[in-house]
């Protein structure tokens, strides 16, 4: 199971319209090609985590660096992991604000870390 997990500017006009309209194609995508993961918009910025096949985890990257709704993408790292980590979760968009993006369950059911990872990363945008 390969995954990646990159930073970006969300575009200033991105409404809560956009980000559902946004979330909805996502998953539908995302179906098609077994790809798995997590979206996460804090003060203008994402953070998102893919996972899924090798070759169909670049390419959809590669087409989310193209997509105009950000700019800036950075990519933080990309690897082998032992399983999903997001299980079926075709994609979830999570909001996070000053609180903890997951739950106590879901950080308990947390094997690799990762999201724990994101939960701190999260904490600390700007």
């Amino acid at each position: 199971m390969y995954y990646l997990i990159y930073v970006s500017s969300a575009a200033p006009s991105l409404s809560p319209a956009d980000l559902q309209l946004l979330l909805e194609k996502a998953r539908s995508r995302n179906r098609e090609l077994g790809i798995t993961g997590m979206l996460i918009h804090r003060g203008g910025n994402f953070i998102q985590y893919i996972e899924g096949d090798q070759e169909k985890v670049k390419s959809l990257y590669a087409t989310i660096c193209a997509d105009a709704r950000h700019s800036g993408a950075i990519l933080l790292a990309e690897g082998e992991t032992k399983a999903r980590q997001f299980g079926d979760w075709a994609m979830d968009l999570r909001t996070a604000g000053n609180k903890s993006i997951f739950s106590t369950e879901e950080l308990a059911e947390d094997p690799e870390g990762v999201k724990t990872l994101l939960d701190s990363f999260v904490s600390n945008m700007r």
